[in-house]
């Protein structure tokens, strides 16, 4: 019998990322795609691909939803390209799930937030406080973990139904081709090549695939983000313009930190 096919694609958080995402969308066939949303964000997009919200009416109901993050200019010019594109595909008939269950969500924004404030806390005081990032950085690790299995789950259950899907992910992706490969034919698929994660993405990965890290190290990745918040993300107009400014100017500064994704 022959296995569903799903193509994932990793798509980090680029506007450069979700263009070309959107092509792949634009260039392929399918019956189902899988996005990277809260599940609350569901019903706005099927409105908007079946025609009966324009992209100008689902912008405003996303404000209304008062999700946090989620409709601020940082976040509509990253997903722009990829709502536009769902929008042009109207006439094409393919479902739409978004697979992050909304309670997830806002845990997933308040690790976020807390990231941001010990960043904050950090830089103040030039000094890192090691049991607190790691108390933080291994529960957001766990709860990823978990969150991982929860997606897969979902997918899994839902893709089933289908002969041909998407799914936009963020790097969690190659867990779910991992899985999903003894019932699908899975197809990973990277939005950007090569990608190089920046400071904090590493130390995180360096912590899941538990390498040794001595104190040196762990406050060298963490002041390492802060750089690239102060003086790149700050000082730039948006996202894309800050890591491609960090990255044509750090590149050979963190070779050696297996920071490449090809």
């Amino acid at each position: 019998m022959k296995k569903p096919r799903i193509k994932i694609i990793i798509a980090p958080y680029l506007r450069k990322a979700y263009i070309n995402a959107s092509k792949i969308l634009e260039n392929n066939i399918y019956e189902c795609l899988f996005l990277n949303f809260p599940k609350i964000m569901e019903k706005l997009f099927l409105l908007l691909l079946n025609e009966r919200i324009n992209y100008e009416d689902f912008i405003l109901k996303i404000k209304d939803l008062n999700l946090p993050h989620i409709s601020s200019e940082s976040w509509l010019y990253i997903y722009e390209p990829l709502i536009k594109k769902i929008y042009s595909l109207k006439l094409r008939k393919f479902k739409i799930f978004c697979y992050i269950n909304d309670e997830d969500y806002f845990k997933s924004i308040d690790y976020s937030i807390n990231s941001i404030a010990l960043l904050l806390r950090t830089g103040l005081m030039n000094k890192i406080d090691k049991e607190k990032w790691l108390k933080h950085l291994f529960e957001e690790i766990d709860f990823d973990i978990k969150l991982n299995k929860k997606i897969l789950n979902t997918i899994e259950n839902e893709a089933i139904k289908f002969d041909s899907s998407i799914c936009i992910s963020d790097f969690n992706g190659c867990f779910l081709e991992e899985k999903l490969n003894e019932k699908f034919e899975v197809e990973l698929i990277y939005s950007i090549i090569p990608y190089i994660f920046t400071p904090l993405a590493i130390l995180k990965r360096k912590l899941i695939l538990k390498e040794k890290l001595n104190n040196n190290e762990i406050e060298k990745l963490i002041f390492q983000q802060i750089d690239y918040i102060k003086n790149y993300v700050l000082l730039s107009d948006n996202l894309d313009e800050a890591y491609y400014k960090w990255v044509s100017r750090k590149i050979l500064e963190y070779i050696d930190c297996k920071c490449f994704l090809i």
